[in-house]
């Protein structure tokens, strides 16, 4: 399940259009979404046409350990079905409280990763209307999230905010070790006025690496979609707005994907790596000569040898007197135990007739055929 927590501490930025909008966008492409609203205040619950009254349980029963000791909620327990795909977790004013409940208990600012995992079996995606204030839902919001989204409306004190709620995220990156992707959405753009083209380059020249591609321009639309407490894509799909929105979900869903790419390639490095350690750890544990109570055990990897023998300066260098025994079950390891005696003894392999040194032994010797013989000390 991929979360966006829709974060700004400024209002009036468009936060709660945009949750609402990008979440019916995502579910108009049969993703199953949630729209977890973390806001107090309860805009997204109102502006989906929720009335506050009917609103039994909220976001705060998911958070907040229950009186009578029970299981927090879940958020799937929770939600209200909005359009087909789009469903709402509501919030309630009882969420303010939440802060002072969750005071000194430990893991507070995992409440909302904790349910949100709960339902990632059921829901594709999960985007998080915050409220216009810094404090522990905020957090809980950005350590959950994979990605932070800014709505910022191209006024000039909008794009002063984002400086702020950069700083944020960071401050949370550093308390939990988690940091999220940050993504500026200008929203609200008229490109008509010379004010917006002026704030829009300021963002572009600042911000250039954060900028969404997606700009969701002024439509008046969208501001009746909100009165009528229905998101654009039912209320008047096809405008400018809805448009605006379908291709910020096509952007976040490549994006996604290409998530998916990283952590799958990441995935089989991590695999390469722990494969390449625990050869060696094997290499390491059986290959090389091995001191047991009843003699020294040679062993080596000649995967398709026919014959493999061993011989030193223990047999007068005969390689008739050590043949080597194949391990059952077809690794290629060979293995041969003598009871040496004597402090050191010098040997090579000999595999299908060739003389080679013990890849597995690191102690060797100049012979006088110009090769390196091994090295076995009894009593090293």
């Amino acid at each position: 399940m991929r979360t966006i927590a829709v974060f700004n501490q400024k209002g009036g930025c468009g936060k709660t259009t945009t949750a609402i909008n990008l979440a019916a966008s995502l579910a108009e492409t049969g993703k199953r979404t949630l729209i977890v609203d973390l806001d107090p205040q309860a805009h997204s619950t109102i502006g989906t046409n929720v009335k506050l009254d009917d609103v039994e349980c909220s976001t705060f029963d998911c958070l907040v350990d229950r009186e009578d000791g029970c299981q927090r909620l879940s958020l799937a327990d929770i939600a209200w079905e909005i359009l087909d795909n789009l469903f709402l977790a509501p919030a309630s004013l009882r969420l303010s409280a939440a802060e002072q409940r969750l005071a000194g208990v430990e893991g507070r600012e995992l409440r909302l990763l904790e349910a949100l995992d709960r339902v990632e079996h059921i829901y594709d995606w999960a985007i998080i209307d915050c409220g216009p204030s810094m404090n522990l839902l905020s957090v809980n919001a950005i350590r959950a999230a994979d990605t932070v989204l800014i709505p910022v409306d191209t006024g000039f004190f909008s794009i002063q905010s984002i400086d702020r709620a950069r700083d944020t995220v960071d401050l949370v990156a550093q308390r939990t070790g988690h940091r999220a992707k940050v993504t500026i959405l200008p929203t609200m753009y008229d490109p008509r006025t010379k004010s917006d083209r002026a704030s829009y380059r300021n963002l572009k020249s600042r911000h250039a690496e954060l900028l969404a591609d997606t700009t969701v321009r002024f439509n008046a639309k969208l501001k009746e979609a909100a009165a009528a407490g229905s998101p654009i894509t039912e209320f008047f799909p096809g405008c400018r707005g809805h448009r605006d929105y379908q291709a910020l979900a096509h952007e976040l869903m490549a994006e996604t994907f290409q998530f998916q790419i990283a952590e799958h390639e990441q995935e089989a490095r991590e695999q390469i790596v722990q494969q390449r350690e625990a050869v060696e750890a094997i290499r390491e544990e059986i290959l090389g000569p091995q001191m047991t109570p009843e003699g020294v055990v040679f062993v080596t990897q000649a995967t398709g040898a026919e014959r493999v023998q061993v011989a030193g300066t223990f047999n007068n260098w005969n390689p008739e007197a050590c043949t080597m025994v194949p391990d059952q079950g077809g690794n290629g390891l060979w293995r041969l135990r003598l009871p040496l005696d004597g402090q050191r003894h010098e040997y090579r392999f000999v595999v299908d007739g060739r003389w080679t040194t013990d890849p597995g032994n690191p102690h060797t010797v100049p012979n006088d055929f110009g090769e390196l013989n091994s090295v076995v000390e009894l009593n090293a």
